[in-house]
């Protein structure tokens, strides 16, 4: 499997395995996974307190498109999948915008 994954300086680049680039997306992002892919009612608080972590690092670090490449790179193919309604509900729920994109197929390099 192969990660097109953005840099800093914006150019993407094909990785395939382990992306420490994505490494705060990976830790942050699944406790949001159980109630994007319909197994809870609620978003835990936790996953509220990334959401909001992730907006500001879209802003002042990695950027929206590094961090859509890397959602993207974990949760495509997975089953369940993501219920998209859950994506518009997560901002209400958590009270907060997105700044990043969240979606399994989606050309990041166009956030």
């Amino acid at each position: 499997m192969h990660l097109v994954c953005g840099s800093s300086s914006g150019k993407g680049k094909e990785m395939s395995g382990y992306n420490p680039v994505c490494e705060v997306v990976y830790e942050d992002f699944p406790t949001c996974l159980e109630f994007l892919i319909g197994w809870m009612d609620e978003p835990p608080k936790m996953c509220c307190n990334y959401v909001k972590k992730l907006n500001w690092i879209a802003k002042h670090g990695m950027g929206p498109s590094q961090i859509c490449w890397c959602i993207e790179y974990m949760v495509r193919g997975n089953q369940p999948r993501m219920i998209p309604s859950r994506i518009d509900d997560l901002q209400i729920k958590c009270a907060t915008h997105l700044s990043f994109p969240i979606s399994e197929y989606m050309d990041c390099d166009k956030v």
